[in-house]
């Protein structure tokens, strides 16, 4: 199933991010909002890597320059879901940054695998 392997790809970076926003945050006191901004753009960079290599067939319903402009928007969206679930998480219910991160990565998985899966690397329908 697709989902599972989406699931270790995304998981490994996803544990990645998760271990370096939590010490960068924690430990050395970095602003969480650039932690998370910086962080995102470099794991999502790896994840469509990794995802087009072993996940998805890349091209398959758009050329290769739309389908890079649409993951990008696609990111642009999930990177402004992902700065307001870390607002809300760390500054008004005043999780840890590990259990901030967390939440905010569970829900955008799900977002992430349906778009990538139902609309980016969708196979074309048939007419």
């Amino acid at each position: 199933m697709k989902i599972l392997s989406y699931a270790l790809v995304g998981g490994s970076v996803a544990l990645v991010d998760l271990i370096i926003f939590t010490i960068l945050v924690e430990d050395f006191g970095i602003n969480h909002f650039w932690v998370n901004f910086f962080g995102f753009i470099l794991g999502t960079s790896l994840n469509y890597i990794l995802c087009i290599v072993f996940v998805f067939r890349s091209g398959i319903r758009f050329k290769k320059l739309s389908e890079v402009l649409l993951i990008f928007l696609v990111n642009l969206v999930t990177l402004i879901f992902s700065q307001v679930l870390i607002l809300v998480t760390l500054d008004i219910l005043n999780f840890s940054a590990f259990w901030g991160k967390s939440v905010t990565i569970s829900i955008l998985f799900f977002w992430n695998y349906l778009i990538r899966s139902q609309f980016i690397f969708a196979e074309r329908m048939q007419k």
